[in-house]
């Protein structure tokens, strides 16, 4: 069962990735956001490495070097479960150390978000954030934002996130955070994040 989860989420971040790169960002700075917020494609089933798995939350590295990329995903239990190979909710954070890039938020969803929508993302008793949207595709618009999002992720217990899609329908998602502050830093450990470590 493993090796086919790993291969179902290797699918699902090629398509990210190939979204991505024929996605058309609001702004210049925007689309460099978007880069750095997205897991690498890889070559094999076995790369990624899978560094950590508690609850909904996993930790992987793939790449080696100077090249060597972090990233933690959030798998739903429901696709564990049914292995279907269809694309799910995922929230992404990757860490990229060759181009200085830390803790960059990304989510991927199950549909077209409307053209210039944002995406909001409200936490448990807690704050709310905006991303901006390009297809199925949406993210923090600055480092900043990232930081206080990674804060929240490992603070709270749950995230609702919302967005407008392509046909006008609204579409809320709610992921569960218990786990991602173990997953975080063993992901930030693996490509050295500075700074400290994240609590919980």
């Amino acid at each position: 069962m493993g090796r086919i989860l790993i291969r179902l989420l290797t699918a699902t971040t090629a398509i990210i990735v190939a979204a991505c790169g024929v996605a058309r960002a609001q702004s210049p700075a925007q689309a460099a956001v978007a880069l750095s917020a997205t897991p690498p494609v890889v070559s094999s089933p076995d790369d990624p490495v899978r560094l950590l798995e508690v609850m909904e939350w996993r930790a992987h590295a793939a790449g080696s070097g100077a090249h060597r990329i972090c990233y933690v995903a959030h798998t739903p239990l429901a696709l564990q479960a049914r292995q279907k190979r269809d694309i799910r909710p995922m929230l992404y954070v990757t860490h990229r150390p060759h181009r200085q890039s830390w803790d960059s938020v990304a989510f991927a969803s199950a549909y077209a978000f409307r053209r210039d929508s944002i995406v909001r993302l409200e936490f448990e008793n807690g704050p709310s954030f905006r991303l901006f949207t390009d297809g199925e595709f949406a993210w923090a618009t600055d480092e900043a934002t990232d930081r206080r999002i990674i804060a929240a992720l490992g603070e709270r217990d749950w995230v609702a996130i919302s967005g407008l899609s392509r046909d006008g329908e609204m579409h809320s998602d709610r992921l569960d955070l218990r786990g991602f502050a173990a997953v975080f830093q063993r992901a930030s450990s693996e490509c050295r994040r500075p700074g400290l470590p994240l609590k919980r």
